[in-house]
């Protein structure tokens, strides 16, 4: 690789992974003391540690620890007030800010950029020059403001970016490596920070279909972190007359939480395992008090029973949107608890390939990808074909949302729909651009909102074309037309941090 040549990252809710495209095979960067992934985490002491050495000395300033980046972006405060996070939130007009030594402010996308900052600083060690740009996965089922952010950040690190969806790039390495790979596959990610359902065809010439994507950010391992975390707790209350986790310190509390992830991930081989956390909190007679439980794999799969139905709900939308497959793939590192694997046999009948290492499909696809536009000829012939994972449309007079690109669309794609004016006499109509699947349209994303001039004595129900268009990279434009008068208005949608 020459300076100015493309990486491939992965950045996670947990983990964040960079990898090249090197003499036909893809290599992952080795990062602090030669691990191959580091923590996707900042500390916001006025050093600003990132990954690897954030997590290690979060235990002394958890209240400035801060991990699931890719959870904050693009969502405002409202959205995040509520979320049991060690860090201080603050409201700045509606967006996030997070609270650092010395009341320093930071955005979720500062945040990111620093990551990306600290694997682009390894990548460039690692070839001995300077790295331009990136191709960086995201969740297939992030929303536009989502993306933008991601965007946002990498712009303050690279010169270029690209993105990728995870399910597409995960697939990559099994168009490379395998001889014949599967027609059809359903892969399945339950990530840290999101649960997401992917339908793609493959074929031997290196092509790559999205039939049908569907998740949800706002569910994953850290939502199981969260239930046995209360699980336990409210078991500790009982123990110890009415004694709360939640009035111990935050350094005890952080204990808590990082023994609850080891005793999942535990879970994953063992049929129970037993938590200790010495000096969580202090009886009446100041007497210390230790955390001592017992988590089994059967309590375990009832505490999260509801989030398995949100998942499978998924899974089964997913494939009645893009269709039967021959193989299915795991993906993310929740996928390894047998709960999931069993709720997949459930739905599709299949058991899940097993695949050596695939949290590692994603960085290892965008890696290829990189190699792609770096001109690799192993790379050279993949094509990817994608499809818009929300719906997009604008507001209708009485509400409702007025569809005009669907979900599951091949991108790039332009589509225009005809609406009407409600009265005659009109000045202009706004145009409210929304993404989401709801029909009461407040209930669907904001993007964007502009005015359409209208001619003097404009009849109602006049025609109002509304066309929406989504590239390759995401970026969504709208244009309003008045055919009466030829009037017309056009915005790019861009997100306002």
């Amino acid at each position: 690789m020459k300076q100015g040549e493309w990486i491939g990252i992965a950045v996670g809710n947990e983990y964040a992974r960079v990898a090249v495209y090197e003499n036909g095979q893809t290599r992952l960067v080795p990062l602090e003391e030669g691990d191959l992934s580091m923590p996707s985490a900042v500390l916001l002491h006025r050093m600003r540690e990132v990954g690897k050495y954030a997590y290690l000395y979060s235990g002394t300033d958890s209240n400035l620890y801060v991990s699931s980046i890719g959870r904050l972006l693009g969502k405002r405060y409202v959205e995040v007030k509520d979320l049991p996070l060690p860090v201080e939130i603050v409201d700045d007009n509606g967006r996030i800010r997070l609270v650092g030594a010395g009341n320093q402010t930071y955005s979720p996308v500062e945040l990111y950029a620093m990551v990306l900052q600290r694997l682009k600083y390894f990548a460039e060690r690692y070839l001995g020059h300077e790295v331009e740009h990136a191709v960086l996965t995201v969740a297939g089922s992030t929303n536009d403001f989502q993306r933008r952010s991601v965007r946002l950040a990498a712009a303050a690190v690279f010169k270029k970016s690209k993105l990728i969806n995870e399910p597409a790039a995960a697939a990559l390495p099994l168009m490379v490596t395998f001889e014949r790979p599967p027609k059809r596959i359903l892969t399945f990610d339950m990530g840290a920070g999101k649960c997401e359902a992917a339908v793609l065809e493959l074929s031997r010439q290196g092509q790559l279909y999205v039939k049908a994507i569907v998740g949800d950010t706002d569910l994953g391992g850290n939502d199981i972190d969260l239930l046995i975390y209360q699980y336990l707790s409210k078991n500790f209350a009982r123990r110890h007359n009415g004694v709360a986790l939640a009035n111990s310190s935050q350094m005890a509390r952080h204990e808590v939480m990082m023994a609850v992830k080891e005793a999942k991930h535990r879970l994953e081989q063992e049929q129970k395992v037993e938590l200790t956390v010495p000096f969580v909190s202090f009886a009446e007679d100041g007497k210390p008090l230790h955390l001592v439980a017992i988590l089994s794999q059967r309590i375990l799969q009832k505490l999260i029973s509801p989030l398995v139905a949100r998942a499978q709900k998924l899974v089964e939308r997913c494939l009645s949107e893009g269709g039967s497959v021959d193989e299915v793939i795991l993906l993310g590192g929740c996928c390894r608890m047998q709960v999931f694997k069993d709720l997949l046999y459930k739905v599709t009948g299949k058991n899940p390939i097993n695949i050596d290492r695939p949290e590692e499909l994603a960085v290892r696809g965008a890696a290829i990808y990189a190699g792609k536009l770096n001109g690799a000829s192993v790379a050279s012939n993949i094509k990817v074909e994608d499809v818009t994972a929300h719906s997009l449309g604008i507001t209708l007079y009485d509400g409702s949302m007025g569809f005009v690109l669907k979900r599951q669309t091949i991108v790039p794609a332009t589509t225009t729909k005809t609406f009407e004016t409600t009265s005659s006499n009109l000045a202009y109509v706004v145009i409210e651009v929304r993404e989401g699947e709801n029909i009461k349209a407040s209930d669907n994303r904001l993007l964007g909102e502009f005015r359409l001039p209208l001619p003097p004595n404009l009849p109602a129900r006049s025609p109002i074309k509304v066309t929406i268009g989504k590239d390759e990279d995401g970026i969504v434009v709208v244009r309003a037309t008045d055919p009466s008068s030829g009037n017309q208005q056009e915005i790019t949608i861009t997100y306002d941090l």
